[in-house]
C-alpha cells in the first residue's frame, strides 16, 4: 500500500488532537474553560502564586498568549492576579475557590478522555505510544534549538 497525504503523520496527529480537544471541550465547557487553558490551571494547581513570567517560561507559550488566557480565566472567576508583596512590578496569579474546583473537574475529564483514547490498548502499547511521542517531541524540539538546520 502506498502512503498518501491522508495517511501522513501530519494528518493523523491533527485528527487525534482535534478529536481529543472536542472530547475535552464537551467535558469542561460547563466549567467555563477551553482545553487550551488547561496548562495554566495545572501549573497553578502545582504551585499557586506563580508570576506571569514563570507561567510563560513553564508553559512555553508567548507572553501575549498567556495574558489573553489569564484575562479569560480571570473573567470566568477562576483566578485572580495580585501584585507581589516584595516587588510590586511582579504580578502573581492565584487560583480562586472556583478555579480549584475547576482543576478537580478537569483532572477527572482528562482521565476519562485518556481512558477513551486508550480503549483496546494493552499496557505495553500505551507505554510504547507515549515513548514514541516523547521521542518525536524531543527530536523536533532539539531541531528547533539547533536553529532548524543540520
Amino acid at each position: 500500500m502506498e502512503d498518501t497525504y491522508l495517511d501522513s503523520l501530519e494528518v493523523l496527529l491533527s485528527q487525534v488532537v482535534r478529536a481529543y480537544n472536542n472530547e475535552m471541550m464537551k467535558k469542561v465547557q460547563d466549567v467555563g474553560i477551553h482545553p487550551g487553558q488547561l496548562p495554566m490551571l495545572f501549573l497553578l494547581s502545582d504551585q499557586d502564586g506563580r508570576s506571569q513570567k514563570e507561567l510563560v517560561e513553564k508553559a512555553k507559550i508567548k507572553p501575549a498568549t498567556v495574558t489573553v488566557m489569564l484575562n479569560r480565566l480571570e473573567k470566568a472567576g477562576l483566578i485572580e492576579r495580585r501584585a507581589d508583596e516584595e516587588d510590586l512590578r511582579v504580578s502573581r496569579v492565584y487560583l480562586l475557590p472556583r478555579g480549584k474546583e475547576a482543576v478537580g473537574h478537569v483532572q477527572k475529564a482528562v482521565k476519562e478522555v485518556e481512558q477513551q483514547c486508550f480503549q483496546g490498548f494493552r499496557e505495553e502499547e500505551k507505554i510504547l505510544l507515549r515513548r514514541f511521542l516523547l521521542h518525536m517531541h524531543h527530536n523536533l524540539s532539539a531541531h528547533d534549538e539547533e536553529g532548524g538546520g543540520e
